[in-house]
């Protein structure tokens, strides 16, 4: 009986045998691929980008060598000094040519223009770095102060049109005042570089942008200019929306243009 049952339902046809063998072969070949492609097939060797080793050199404050490309192709020796300075000089005349094109691509997004009556702030300090014209290999330079708190020192610097304080740098996200008193003493705010900011013409997008406003505020410089009575900071203070604390904070990043000077009428 029990033979019977076996012989039913496992038993083969000669082509379903010879099915199963070709299906186990393909399978076995399947798995064995991987196995003899590592094993036959060449590395490949790609070259490096020479963009990325600057960065990486970057990164680490420019006090580890990293060779140029040719060190991945070739096993002699080189020269680190000479290759390191040519990462460093292609590094930093890339990033030159973005500073210099960053005010200005920042002024056609935001609308805002150069500062045409600022006053104050020395053009530069010995032996201090600039916050308002430093890029992010300069301010990698000054210890506390990686590649990531200097693109954040460089996004709030576009956002806020320039540094009038260096206190402000506790505003930037990750810095609180022990960061900041250990780094202060090598950096200088030249505020003649700031960007400012024209309540008397410019638009609401432009004015809501800036971080020290909200929409509120916003919306009650329209009302002020709307009356024809806004023609200098301290005519913010119509609204209760600001106060005199707000008015000191905003006060470095205000520009209005001078009054006409009245003529006393012919007698």
């Amino acid at each position: 009986m029990l033979p019977e049952f076996f012989s039913e339902y496992f038993s083969f046809s000669r082509g379903e045998r010879n099915g199963t063998i070709v299906l186990a072969a393909i399978m076995l070949m399947v798995f064995a691929f991987p196995y003899f492609h590592s094993f036959f097939a060449k590395p490949r060797i790609s070259q490096a980008d020479p963009h990325f080793l600057a960065e990486v050199s970057a990164f680490y404050g420019l006090r580890e060598f990293y060779p140029d490309p040719g060190t991945f192709l070739h096993p002699q020796q080189q020269n680190p000094g000479e290759a390191h300075r040519k990462i460093i000089a292609a590094d930093t005349t890339a990033r030159g040519s973005k500073s210099e094109n960053s005010s200005i691509i920042s002024n056609d997004i935001t609308g805002s223009r150069p500062d045409t009556g600022s006053t104050g702030g020395s053009a530069s300090t010995p032996g201090k770095t600039d916050l308002n014209s430093a890029d992010t290999l300069e301010l990698m330079q000054i210890r506390g102060i990686g590649p990531v708190f200097s693109r954040r020192i460089l996004r709030y610097r576009d956002i806020l049109g320039g540094y009038a304080q260096l206190a402000q740098l506790m505003e930037v996200y990750g810095i609180d005042e022990q960061h900041y008193s250990n780094i202060c003493d090598f950096l200088h705010a030249d505020t003649s570089l700031i960007i400012k900011l024209h309540p008397a013409t410019d638009n609401f997008g432009t004015l809501l942008r800036h971080p020290y406003l909200d929409y509120e505020q916003v919306a009650n410089i329209f009302r002020i200019r709307n009356t024809g009575k806004l023609i200098s900071p301290e005519d913010l203070l119509q609204s209760p929306a600001f106060s005199h604390a707000d008015l000191a904070r905003l006060r470095p990043y205000l520009f209005f243009e001078q009054a006409p000077a009245q003529r006393c009428p012919d007698r």
